[in-house]
């Protein structure tokens, strides 16, 4: 297969990821269309596709990152040249799918990959393995990743069955920190809307949904108890997460 594709590119980043509950999502639309009542899921749908797929496609392509997306699937692709580029897209597209209330998980790998039209090569079967192996909402970063990708040491940790994890919420909230006005009110705007959203997942009936949300708690506030700041704003939402993880524990 490999003297097929002559397009193969060495140094290449990948992320893979999984939309979580999204079958769920599928399932309510299918019911609600049945019925032919208003569809609140297929909204949600709608307004994730024209953010990612038509609004931040320009985007991506002036700063040469691939991206594709298959029902519940996404991958991001470049070079290593374009990581930090790689991460601030990677960041955005995980603010919209907390603002349209989805959590996800997946996998960070490195190496050799057909990056073009399409994203294939043995870097993305690796991806979709470790992220598979992976029921909690966390980055998983191969071997090969975490030797060759630059992190900061507060974008690491190392996870419960002991693997190397990328800690997008404390990325992503470094971020919103950094880019955005401190009298903007809408810069910790996808925090707020993830509390609500873990809230009912707290509130599920399904265990095994419930300890997904509990793990995703436990993860933002990890995240910002990193961050040494008095903002108004971090206080807040650190606060309201804290107060959610006490009742996990409790």
């Amino acid at each position: 297969m490999c003297n097929r594709f002559n397009s193969y590119k060495d140094n290449q980043v990948l992320f893979y990821g999984d939309i979580l509950g999204f079958s769920s999502c599928m399932q309510e639309i299918e019911e609600k269309n049945n019925k032919k009542s208003d569809n609140g899921c297929d909204n949600v749908l709608d307004e994730l596709y024209k953010t990612e797929i038509v609004d931040a496609k320009i985007k991506r392509i002036e700063l040469g990152v691939n991206f594709i997306w298959l029902s519940d699937s996404f991958a991001f692709a470049s070079d290593k040249s374009r990581w930090d580029a790689f991460k601030r897209l990677l960041l955005d597209f995980i603010s919209t799918l907390w603002a349209t209330d989805f959590i996800f998980n997946g996998a960070i790998t490195f190496g050799n990959l057909h990056n073009d039209k399409n994203i294939m090569g043995y870097r993305f079967v690796e991806a979709v393995r470790l992220q598979e192996g992976c029921h909690t909402p966390e980055i998983i970063i191969s071997g090969n990743a975490y030797s060759n990708l630059q992190f900061d040491e507060k974008e690491i940790y190392i996870n419960d069955d002991s693997k190397f994890c990328f800690d997008y919420v404390y990325c992503l909230l470094i971020n919103r920190l950094n880019a955005w006005d401190n009298r903007n009110c809408l810069r910790l705007s996808c925090f707020f809307r993830l509390a609500q959203l873990c809230e009912r997942g707290l509130n599920n009936s399904n265990e095994m949904i419930r300890n997904k949300y509990a793990k995703m708690v436990e993860l933002v506030v990890n995240a910002f108890n990193k961050v040494d700041s008095n903002d108004e704003d971090v206080l807040a939402q650190k606060k309201t997460f804290t107060q959610l993880y006490k009742s996990v524990k409790e």
